[in-house]
């Protein structure tokens, strides 16, 4: 699980990660895009969806290498076509958006799209 959440600073030497979480449909997290990185040639600095894109491309060939090395018969879509995002402008949004991800499994209990959840 510790490479998931490594993805962003191995791929990309101006992003990091934040507060993050990984729940059973969907994640969260803080990425911190620092303007420059040690960018010694001249393609432009990654976008938000490059590495959303490059993150969802990662693990789907890693989700498939799982389902055909467990010969498990699976087929369905597993990421959603876009992705929420939201820019960060002041330490308070900062502060209650780490909250809410901290917060979110609480959540999970009512969530409409958990086949156990309580009504």
């Amino acid at each position: 699980m510790n490479g998931i959440l490594k993805t962003p600073e191995i791929q990309y030497d101006n992003i990091g990660l934040d507060q993050h979480i990984i729940m059973p449909n969907h994640i969260h997290g803080i990425l911190i895009i620092n303007e420059c990185g040690n960018r010694a040639d001249a393609r432009p600095a990654p976008t938000l969806s490059d590495v959303i894109c490059s993150f969802k491309s990662k693990y789907s060939v890693e989700y498939l290498k799982y389902i055909k090395q467990n010969n498990l018969n699976i087929s369905c879509k597993i990421w959603q076509r876009s992705f929420h995002d939201h820019v960060i402008r002041n330490e308070k949004s900062l502060q209650e958006i780490r909250e809410y991800i901290v917060n979110n499994p609480l959540n999970w209990k009512t969530d409409k799209n958990n086949i156990n959840r309580n009504s």
